[in-house]
């Protein structure tokens, strides 16, 4: 058989559809937290002054929550579309060889719902920890451990049972999927998904927000973590499960002091 006659491999229309979509949706996300955010700069040193700097405190319910919401929302399209890039392909895939009509954005969209609704919830969280936050009045010290803790537990949350079979879930090929789903069965799988890729990340998105990391380039590193754990599986779980208990744990000591822990060992 001659090289030209060999077939090549070729990408189907419903998938260069899906992926276009999702890259549109990716991009007015990241644009959106560009308008909300200042850009942080691509350095070592802010990237760590991001992770360690403490939520700002609103002056009330009304401002923090719509300041929040102003963030969170975009994070969702730029910061978990490209993790769901993988499942959306898959889903086009398994439709296209049935022949079906349903399109895969309808799964991508009561995804991106359940996201959406998750990112409102975070929002509130956020506003009522900082108002917290601001009436204690806590000194510089005890945020630090209280951000360093938010990230051990980030941590710690990669090696829970719950969090395994989540990502399992996520990383779904839809083997099993019915042949050709209709509209509310494909709405079904889409929350399905989004709600799996909530019991995975929640931990995380939490922690970063109580840590302060409201940054450009820590929503970068995430987004790039999160999508990296999704394709590789449980081995980059446990890579992150170690990497960000001991992140924590020096955010937490670096916030403390070792000369303050080492005159209370020596006590």
């Amino acid at each position: 058989m001659s090289a030209g006659s060999e077939t090549e491999p070729t990408v189907s229309p419903t998938a260069w559809v899906t992926l276009l979509t999702l890259g549109g949706l990716i991009l007015a996300g990241w644009g959106a937290l560009y308008a909300a955010l200042p850009p942080g700069l691509p350095s070592a040193s802010a990237l760590w002054a991001a992770i360690c700097s403490p939520v700002p405190h609103p002056l009330d319910w009304a401002e923090g929550y719509a300041t929040a919401l102003t963030v969170w929302l975009p994070m969702v399209p730029a910061m978990m579309l490209p993790s769901a890039i993988p499942m959306a392909l898959a889903f086009a895939a398994r439709i296209e060889r049935q022949g079906s009509t349903i399109k895969p954005m309808l799964l991508i969209a009561s995804y991106l719902g359940v996201w959406l609704a998750a990112a409102s919830v975070f929002a509130l969280v956020q506003t009522a920890g900082s108002l917290v936050l601001a009436r204690l009045n806590l000194p510089a010290t005890a945020l630090g451990i209280l951000g360093g803790f938010a990230i051990g537990l980030a941590g710690l949350w990669q090696f829970a049972p719950l969090k395994r079979l989540s990502l399992a879930v996520c990383r779904h090929n839809f083997t099993d999927t019915p042949n050709n789903p209709g509209f509310w069965q494909t709405i079904e799988i889409g929350a399905g998904q989004g709600v799996a890729c909530i019991l995975c990340c929640w931990v995380m998105m939490l922690a970063a927000a109580a840590a302060g990391a409201m940054s450009l380039v820590w929503m970068a590193v995430l987004a790039a973590v999160m999508t990296a754990e999704k394709m590789i599986g449980q081995r980059a779980t446990t890579a992150l499960g170690l990497v960000l208990t001991a992140l924590g744990t020096m955010i937490a000591v670096g916030a403390v002091g070792t000369d303050t822990l080492m005159a209370y060992w020596r006590s």
